[in-house]
């Protein structure tokens, strides 16, 4: 140590054992050259775009920077720079590029740092999940330039650990495999070649029940009526919202585990009926009558 920055040293040795001393070998030598490139990082800005950053090392003027497609050959200068950044937008997205950070003191090159990295798109935007069905879910989002495929996760908590269900071409993709009532997260990578960006924000959905059907009403005596349904696979209960308006005003009369319920009415007037098919207090869409 304590040696000078550029300076050539000769180095020979000597064994030794007790007080006999074996003769001088032959010699070698060494330069004093700057230290290897620490902490070199890389990052994605787009598709078409990657950033290096490094620490300074100390004793070094300037740095190049070098890039290959292979680990251990081909490598070419990009820059020369006395700054501690590059910025390489001259790379094609989803291709393995190996980076070369050398520090430079005048002449002397120190050994260089390689790092790899690859352009992937921009986080995925506008990400919108919908139920579909009992066992369906939608999930749809806004292109993002330069991707050729995106990658569909999902947890069943928010910072939960998000496992990849599949993949897709277009800006939607529909989950097959949701159970109804569950409360599932989709986050939505883009990705070119097998390479994927970051994870989009989360977005949240329940699958709902389906819509019940074949709704039909008929008198139960005095003021009353009987409504009934098919009965619904993927419910548990169903519930029946009753008003004296046709779109407002709606309030719950009756939660039922069968097919059917009977609801008291006013007289001389047209009652208005919502019925939902709910699981684990999940509601599907209503499906609206009436009786007069």
């Amino acid at each position: 140590k304590g040696l000078k920055l550029g300076d050539k040293y000769y180095y020979k040795i000597e064994a030794v054992r007790g007080t006999s001393v074996s003769k001088k070998s032959a010699s070698a030598n060494g330069t004093v050259v700057t230290a290897a490139t620490k902490e070199v990082s890389v990052k994605s800005n787009d598709y078409n775009s990657i950033t290096l950053n490094w620490k300074k090392v100390s004793g070094a003027t300037k740095y190049y920077v070098y890039r290959s497609t292979k680990e251990t050959t081909g490598y070419k200068r990009l820059k020369t720079t006395t700054g501690l950044n590059y910025t390489d937008n001259k790379v094609e997205g989803g291709v393995k590029y190996y980076y070369k950070v050398v520090s430079v003191a005048g002449s002397l090159k120190g050994q260089g740092t390689v790092v790899t990295g690859v352009a992937v798109p921009k986080t995925v935007t506008n990400l919108k999940v919908q139920s579909k069905s009992s066992t369906s879910v939608k999930v749809s989002f806004k292109a993002a330039k330069g991707a050729t495929e995106y990658c569909v996760y999902r947890a069943t908590s928010k910072n939960g650990t998000y496992k990849k269900i599949g993949t897709t071409k277009k800006v939607t993709y529909t989950d097959k495999t949701a159970k109804t009532g569950v409360k599932y997260y989709y986050k939505v990578a883009a990705a070119i070649n097998g390479y994927e960006g970051e994870l989009s924000a989360a977005k949240a959905v329940r699958a709902k029940p389906n819509q019940v059907k074949n709704v039909s009403i008929i008198s139960a005596g005095k003021s009353k009526v009987k409504i009934s349904w098919d009965k619904q696979s993927d419910a548990d209960s169903y519930q029946v919202y009753v008003s004296s308006e046709e779109k407002t005003g709606y309030r719950l009369v009756k939660t039922v585990k069968t097919n059917s319920a009977t609801v008291s009415l006013a007289s001389n007037s047209t009652t208005y009926f919502r019925i939902y098919a709910t699981k684990d207090d999940v509601q599907s869409k209503y499906v609206q009558t009436s009786y007069t």
